[in-house]
């Protein structure tokens, strides 16, 4: 079983494991449109370290920062995802393929909310909108190949 808390990877394998450039992911964190969750070094002049967690919360961000959702906004969500789960999911984990499907994040831009969903939830997605957003638009996000790449990046196998 993977340790989804150990702080061990630096902000360059970070950034590099979310197809981001670590000045960029630097940029975010020093402007606070990224909070520092990660390990803040012991002495002046050595790395931060982020656990697996924290990159999966910088990786969904990432990803919706992609589809114009403001920093500070997609970093959020990518808290919620990677500190939250339930009873299916545990936090910044898939639902299980076999039992659920892929993973998605749905996302409304007017509302700037967004729910974590599993693939066989996909039916009820315009239920769920109507209930958290009155616009139509939504962004639909599969996590799966963000989760594989991170993993693939870091050296975890998926």
């Amino acid at each position: 079983m993977l340790d989804y808390a150990h702080k061990q990877f630096k902000t360059s394998q970070a950034a590099e494991a979310c197809k981001m450039a670590p000045p960029t992911l630097r940029g975010y964190l020093h402007r606070g449109e990224f909070r520092a969750i990660g390990k803040k070094a012991d002495q002046p002049g050595l790395a931060t370290l982020f656990s697996l967690r924290d990159v999966m919360v910088f990786a969904v961000a990432a990803r919706l920062i992609e589809f114009n959702v403001p920093p500070k906004v997609a970093f959020g969500i990518g808290v919620e995802f990677g500190h939250f789960g339930d009873d299916d999911r545990d936090p910044a984990s898939m639902f299980d393929f076999r039992e659920k499907g892929e993973t998605f994040i749905a996302y409304w831009p007017d509302s700037q909310t967004a729910e974590v969903i599993a693939g066989d939830d996909i039916k009820g997605l315009y239920d769920i909108g109507i209930s958290i957003s009155q616009s139509e638009a939504v962004i639909l996000i599969k996590l799966n190949p963000i989760e594989r790449q991170v993993f693939a990046a870091l050296g975890f196998g998926a």
